[in-house]
């Protein structure tokens, strides 16, 4: 069984965000309990679509934006 790599793990490896980020972020989120990628986003390290994407890739599934379709 392959073991997907952790969203912050993704997040700093594709240089979307340092590890002090990923260490705040991590804080807040097990502080608070928010998913950490709603966590980065609203911290301002990353966007929602750059988080969107690198799951989806990670999914293996293309992005649908439903509002464009």
């Amino acid at each position: 069984m392959i073991r997907k790599k952790r969203l912050g793990d993704l997040l700093q490896t594709t240089g979307l965000i340092d590890d002090l980020q990923l260490r705040a972020a991590l804080g807040f989120h097990n502080k608070w309990g928010v998913p950490l990628g709603q966590v980065v986003v609203d911290m301002g390290f990353c966007t929602a679509q750059q988080v969107l994407e690198l799951l989806a890739g990670q999914a293996q599934l293309p992005v649908v934006f439903l509002d464009q379709e």
